[in-house]
């Protein structure tokens, strides 16, 4: 039982310093707009996307 107490705890310190990790690392992108600058990337890739999907189909049935 004790043995069982002490992997739970261990696995709860990991789980917080992961949790702290992730938190500081948001904070850090937020800072520096990077967050920002990722989120737009990400919009632009799936504007792209569509389109090239939107050409394709187009290409399809011209041809």
């Amino acid at each position: 039982m004790l043995v069982l107490e002490t992997i739970k705890s261990i696995f709860r310190y990991v789980d917080v310093g992961k949790r702290k990790g992730k938190a500081e690392e948001e904070r850090r992108e937020k800072a520096s707009g990077e967050k920002r600058k990722k989120m737009r990337k990400g919009r632009r890739k799936e504007k792209n996307e569509r389109i090239r999907s939107f050409r394709d189909a187009a290409v399809i049935t011209t041809s």
